[in-house]
């Protein structure tokens, strides 16, 4: 099985990006005579090959189009809305594949072309039946997951100790007390990219003291994931760079891949997990993961929903860059993401969807005026700053100080044979089985009339039934509390 990779089909300068008009564009690629469609729009830009799937027709614009955004074959007529990639006519008969569009920062753009875009396919495997508890996914704090898959402890993004983004970030829920040992017993490890809240070497530090030579596996990025590994001084003497869109095989049950992201290739993956033909999705960080192309109702979707690092625009100071703007700006920026990820979860229909990789508090004492601005940040008003290397819940006189952490277990499904997923927050004060929940998305504060400081509004999606949203509020510290019907038979814990 080749390696996927990743190749620049169509480049434009400046120039012609700016010449490009709303709606429907044919460009043709000077080099090798072949066209492609750019569709623009007040989102961005959308690109594909002017090339019909039905018998490869070339596209024309569609002259009884208003709006710009259909184009017509010219062999059988098929019409393709290129702002949906979705043929209309006839209806609901192919997805057009979708080509990344790369923003260059001098202006210009460069279309890339994955292949193959759906390497998953490869290879497939038949569902088995589980056993009760066969598998089980553990959330330890921020990105890091603990999957045990039979006999196997896979743990993904290791953060347990220590500050990220020098001193910057601080963990905001304190991992189990044994959690380094859970990752010393791993079997696999997997590090999506070279962020430190990815990549922690604190805690990449105990471990090569005490098992150095675990395999750590890391996609084969043109900005290596380990590039400061030497000047760390930690010694693991088992890293295993991995191809894109390649199965790698741990056992006759469980494999793996690890897909590249659209937007960031050189730097930021993701990964599938495959346990007994049932379906793990982590997209990690990435922007646009594998170009957007992903697999459809996967048993569990695991996503980034803050989209934290980058210094833009909170490190700018002078002309337009007033608090009002930034504040104004980070709030349509996030607008931007939590409806990407609502979008995501609803065309792909996983089992279920967990929000994780956003746990995180901006502690450092030059970071105050920042999180006086960001909105996110706010959510956070009931959390210690961190004295010691963790954060700290902040609770009522009433309830004990305890670690977070939520595990997520396959539980058997008689009429389907298939695992059904149950999702339970929990701490050591609790000890009661789980009612299984649909797809869960934490979405933006609320409105402060309607809330306690420190709760968030969150959204239900039924995995029978995606379009039936059921809105939760939770409080950062006690028990979630449930609102509509959605929620009577469903139990939530908060540590």
């Amino acid at each position: 099985m080749a390696a996927q990779t990743s190749k620049v089909v169509l480049s434009l300068n400046a120039k012609e990006v700016d010449s490009l008009k709303d709606g429907v564009s044919f460009k043709k690629n000077p080099e090798d005579g072949r066209c492609y469609i750019i569709y623009k729009s007040s989102g961005g830009f959308k690109a594909c090959k002017n090339q019909c799937k039905h018998q490869g027709g070339l596209f024309i614009k569609d002259i009884e189009d208003l709006d710009g955004r259909t184009v017509k074959c010219t062999k059988h007529n098929w019409k393709l809305n290129v702002s949906s990639m979705k043929y209309v006519n006839p209806p609901d008969s192919f997805l057009q594949d979708e080509l990344e569009v790369e923003m260059l920062d001098d202006g210009g753009m460069q279309l890339v072309e994955l292949s193959p875009i759906d390497p998953w396919l490869a290879e497939p495997r038949e569902p088995l039946e589980l056993q009760e508890g066969e598998v089980k996914i553990t959330y330890l704090t921020h990105a890091c997951m603990e999957l045990q898959l039979g006999q196997k402890h896979f743990l993904f993004d290791p953060w347990l100790k220590g500050p990220a983004f020098a001193r910057g970030w601080w963990l905001l829920h304190e991992p189990p007390a044994d959690c380094l040992d859970r990752l010393c017993a791993a079997d696999l490890i997997y590090i999506s990219h070279l962020h430190s809240d990815h990549l922690s070497y604190p805690t990449l530090k105990v471990l090569s003291e005490r098992r150095p030579d675990i395999p750590i596996y890391v996609g084969d990025t043109s900005r290596p994931v380990f590039w400061n590994l030497e000047e760390s001084k930690v010694k693991l003497t088992n890293i295993r760079v991995t191809p894109f869109g390649v199965w790698q095989n741990i056992d006759d049950n469980l494999r793996f891949m690890i897909l590249m992201d659209g937007v960031h290739p050189e730097m930021d993956t993701c990964i599938i997990v495959d346990y007994k033909g049932h379906i793990i999705l982590n997209t990690v960080d990435c922007t646009r993961p594998n170009g957007g192309r992903l697999p459809e109702k996967v048993d569990l979707m695991m996503s980034d929903f803050a989209g934290g690092a980058s210094g833009f625009p909170m490190t700018f100071h002078g002309g337009k860059y007033s608090d009002s703007w930034k504040a104004e700006f980070i709030k349509n920026e996030r607008k931007k993401l939590l409806n990407y990820k609502a979008t995501l979860v609803k065309s792909l229909q996983p089992r279920i969807y967990c929000p994780f990789a956003g746990y995180f508090v901006e502690a450092h004492p030059s970071d105050n005026r920042c999180s006086s601005i960001s909105p996110i940040s706010k959510i956070m008003n009931s959390i210690d700053k961190p004295s010691h290397g963790t954060s700290r819940i902040q609770t009522s006189k009433t309830e004990q100080r305890t670690s977070m952490h939520s595990s997520i277990s396959f539980h058997q499904t008689p009429r389907r044979g298939l695992p059904n997923l149950a999702l339970c927050w929990t701490s050591a004060s609790h000890s009661k089985t789980p009612q299984a929940v649909g797809p869960l998305l934490i979405l933006q504060p609320m409105p402060k009339s309607t809330r306690t400081a420190g709760s968030l509004t969150c959204m239900w999606m039924s995995s029978t039934a995606p379009s039936a949203v059921r809105y939760l509020s939770m409080r950062v510290g006690s028990s979630f509390i449930t609102t509509g019907q959605a929620f009577k038979t469903t139990t939530w814990w908060c540590g």
